[in-house]
């Protein structure tokens, strides 16, 4: 994958999971300057410029005034591909507001994976009227979607009482792990320490 932060590894899982179905998903993530296209076996990865792509260098609002482009950018793709389904992750809500209004245009289902709610998100993220803007989107796309993924029931809790879902909208879809990576040591250890996550920023 082009990134390896852990809604890329999420992303992959649930990219190969569909492979073993026997379907052909096709990942798309946004471009990064100085990018090398990265060519793997296993599901089809594509890299478009969209939203995130022009943030890193555009200020504000110019990054949100190329939606209807990028939009436009990612809908080719899908309709190329003869998409039947859109899955698009947070907390990197434009991605999921793209991915959404594609699914849209499209008239095909679309299904979120909410790995961190803004409301947690917030915490660590500046600016009163950011936070509103984002946590506005995501109850856009919540409420948009065909049905809304999670990774714990705590935050299945959260994501319904922050933007009124109905009970059946939102289903939980643990993190897997791949246990023969896991195995015990020759020292015996008094205590053992794994941390699975990157500290990252949302733009």
């Amino acid at each position: 994958m082009p990134v390896t932060h852990a809604g890329s590894v999420r992303g992959k899982a649930f990219a190969e999971a569909a492979s073993r179905l026997g379907l052909a998903p096709v990942v798309v993530t946004p471009a990064q300057a100085g990018q090398t296209p990265v060519e793997e076996n296993g599901p089809t990865v594509r890299t478009i410029f969209l939203y995130d792509s022009y943030a890193v260098h555009l200020p504000v609002p110019f990054p949100a005034l190329l939606l209807p482009l990028t939009v436009s950018r990612l809908r080719g793709v899908a309709a190329r591909s003869a998409a039947r389904v859109v899955v698009s992750s947070t907390p990197g809500l434009f991605l999921s507001l793209e991915s959404f209004l594609v699914a849209k245009l499209l008239q095909i289902p679309f299904f979120l994976d909410v790995r961190d709610a803004w409301k947690l998100e917030e915490k660590t993220h500046a600016g009163r009227l950011r936070n509103q803007i984002k946590s506005w989107l995501e109850g856009v796309v919540s409420r948009g979607a065909t049905k809304v993924w999670t990774v714990t029931d705590s935050l299945a809790r959260l994501v319904r009482q922050t933007h009124h879902l109905p009970l059946d909208r939102v289903a939980v879809v643990p993190n897997g792990a791949d246990l023969t990576r896991f195995r015990p040591g020759t020292v015996e250890k008094r205590y053992d320490l794994v941390f699975l996550g990157t500290p990252a920023s949302y733009r």
